[in-house]
């Protein structure tokens, strides 16, 4: 026991007592509870620092000793029956020393000093709170499900918490720690077996509020102390019972114990507050100062400050006991041990693993005939991990940690392959099942297939027979088939030869188009060519030169008119131009361009060019003669290829 956390001062003898002094009266009216009171505080201050089962088993059998040494009840002798009603007596076993008074029962503790709980937990949410002896058991785990609940509805983010003995227990530890003034608590165990949870629900009952730092990326040694002014603010200036949560994931830095140290020390940060900051809490502490009685001054209502933050304010750090930091830090920072109650989260028991396995297993959708069976397997799977890691430490010498964090991530783990194995049997269960009804189906399907077969079967074969005989006529046909084949290629062979002249003229036909396109754009643009100013001037003519007469017969010819310069006059009014644009150009033929073109379109003076030379004006008609008539080859051209297009598109169609 020559640990840096076994060195025990007055401070510890302190705290025993003022734990005795914190009981409700009613623990002071039977001496077995006294004594029980008595052993239990003894336990949370001097058992709870011990690092190992030897060390408290150790203090144990002291603390047993003592029980036998003072407390037992002595064999009746003629001083004490002379005493009358004192029938009882604790003695001490130096016959020199005083006797002291009787006591009126024997003194006979059934529990272990550990298991001893004394914490004042209320019957139910909202009663009144009273420090008492608890029971271990079913009532007691009831009453703290119930405070769970009310946790549960208080808070957005609930604990599903399993409260087993071991739980209980150091809940009843931290519960009794903060609910004295300047009750801090230092933690020490491994991550992930429900500290903060219990710390959490232990606020809860104590009505403490919570408060916690959090750390982000660039965290450093100013951000951690404005984390710390909260909590500070709530304890001192709002005096309201606070606990603040600190673990070692929190800490970055070394140099944050040493504001933890002073903390924990003083009650107060050096050079934590701002002087604007400290104006601010003087103002704000100063009516609560007067409440007291306290002096005025801003040095006396700073120091009713710390006082009050030293009161209400409940540190409660978690750290690992792992590697050597830990006891590194216990040496340079003092207050850690001398000013904290330390309590030691250990591997959970047997029964605790036990416990939680079975609350998890009855929520799967396994037979309950099982869920003991599987519980047990899954402790019984951590406690060999835990085995075999012992064995590995001793040969090894290197440590493999198995925290309940890992046997939580177990049944995770165990409740995972269970859904999935669960799952696939039940598609492999979906799957038989169709199948064996699809079975079941088909055999009813082919039975009722099967007497429908018999009963057509007189029909079968007079089918067969006329089948036969169709084949027959199908046979004597095909013959014929053969024969038309014959025929039909032969036909094919000629049709082929004629599909190819007539894709030849389509060829030619198309290179005709090409070169009559030309003309054809021409004849469009000729076909606007006279306007009114051109007709005016032919008309102004007294006695038309030849050329201009000669082109006015042409036109007087194509719209049917005689052949006189009076006719060709009354031609020209005002709908002239009407008709030369709406000339009905698709229907000339061979038969109505015959005269025309041989009087006309094939004497070379009726050229645009010539008649220009006489006058502009017949020059643009002459123009609207001769387009017409190119045009109309065009559109000739342009017939004949959809006459053959049309045959050929036959002859496809036919080999189709």
């Amino acid at each position: 026991m020559n640990s840096h956390q076994n060195t025990f001062n007055l401070r510890d003898a302190s705290s025993l007592v003022s734990g005795v002094l914190h009981a409700s009266p009613g623990c002071y009216q039977k001496p077995l509870i006294l004594v029980k009171l008595w052993s239990h505080e003894g336990c949370r201050v001097f058992r709870d620092r011990l690092i190992d089962d030897t060390d408290r088993n150790l203090f144990e059998c002291v603390l047993m000793g003592v029980h036998n040494k003072y407390y037992i009840r002595p064999e009746p002798d003629e001083e004490l029956q002379r005493v009358g009603a004192w029938t009882d007596a604790i003695v001490i076993d130096d016959k020199d020393d005083m006797d002291m008074l009787p006591l009126s029962e024997k003194i006979n503790i059934a529990e272990k000093p550990s298991d001893i709980i004394f914490a004042d937990f209320p019957d139910r949410p909202g009663s009144a709170h009273v420090y008492k002896e608890l029971k271990l058991g079913s009532k007691l785990a009831l009453m703290l499900g119930d405070i769970l609940e009310d946790y549960n509805l208080a808070n957005l983010r609930g604990m599903q918490l399993v409260l087993f003995d071991d739980a209980i227990l150091h809940l009843a530890r931290i519960a009794r720690i903060i609910r004295m003034p300047r009750g801090n608590v230092l933690i020490v165990g491994l991550g992930g077996s429900g500290r903060q949870s219990l710390i959490r629900l232990a606020a809860h009952i104590g009505g403490c509020r919570f408060e916690t730092v959090e750390v982000t990326k660039s965290y450093g040694q100013q951000e951690f102390r404005e984390d710390l002014k909260k909590p500070l603010r709530v304890a001192g200036e709002k005096k309201q019972q606070c606990v603040l949560y600190i673990s070692d994931n929190h800490i970055i830095k070394e140099s944050f114990f040493e504001d933890l140290n002073n903390l924990l020390n003083v009650g107060d940060i050096p050079n934590i507050w701002q002087s604007y900051e400290i104006d601010e809490l003087v103002e704000s502490v100063r009516p609560l100062a007067k409440e007291a009685g306290k002096p005025l001054g801003r040095d006396d209502v700073k120091a009713h400050f710390t006082s009050l933050v030293r009161s209400n304010l409940h540190v409660v750090l978690c750290m690992s006991p792992s590697g050597k930091q830990f006891r590194n830090r216990l040496r340079q920072f003092p207050s850690l041990v001398n000013c904290c109650t330390m309590d030691w989260f250990g591997p959970w028991p047997q029964h605790a693993l036990l416990q939680v396995a079975r609350r998890r297993t009855v929520t799967w959708a396994v037979d309950q005939r099982y869920t003991d069976k599987m519980a047990e397997a899954c402790v019984h799977m951590h406690l060999s991990v835990e085995q075999a890691s012992a064995r590995f430490q001793s040969e090894m010498k290197r440590h493999n940690y198995t925290t309940p964090a890992s046997y939580l991530e177990l049944l995770n783990s165990y409740e995972g392959i269970l859904k999935e194995m669960d799952q696939s049997i039940a598609a492999r269960h979906s799957k038989l099942s169709n199948g064996l009804q699809t079975l079941i189906r088909t055999n009813s399907e082919v039975e009722e297939m099967q007497g429908q077969l018999i009963a057509i079967q007189p029909r079968l074969e007079q089918s067969q027979k006329d089948t036969l005989a169709i084949m027959k006529e199908l046979s004597a046909q095909q013959q014929e088939v053969e024969a038309k084949q014959e025929i039909v290629r032969a036909e094919e062979a000629e049709v082929s030869k004629s599909a190819d002249e007539a894709e030849e003229l389509v060829l030619e036909a198309q290179n005709n188009l090409d070169n009559a396109l030309p003309k054809y754009n021409v004849a469009i643009k000729a076909d606007q060519s006279p306007d009114k100013s051109d007709i005016s001037e032919v008309k102004s003519f007294a006695r038309p030169p030849e050329l201009v007469m000669f082109v006015l017969q042409a036109v007087s010819l194509l719209f049917n008119q005689p052949q006189t310069w009076e006719q060709a006059k009354k031609l020209m009014n005002a709908e002239f131009l009407g008709k030369l644009h709406d000339y009905d150009k698709d229907s000339l033929d061979e038969k109505m361009k015959s005269k025309p073109k041989a009087n006309f379109i094939n004497n070379p003076k009726f050229q645009p060019e010539v008649v220009e030379s006489v006058s502009k004006a017949a020059k643009s008609l002459c123009q609207w003669v001769r387009a017409l008539f190119d045009y109309s080859e065009v559109y000739q051209q342009h017939i004949k290829n959809i006459s053959i297009q049309r045959n050929l598109n036959q002859i496809n169609e036919y080999y189709q």
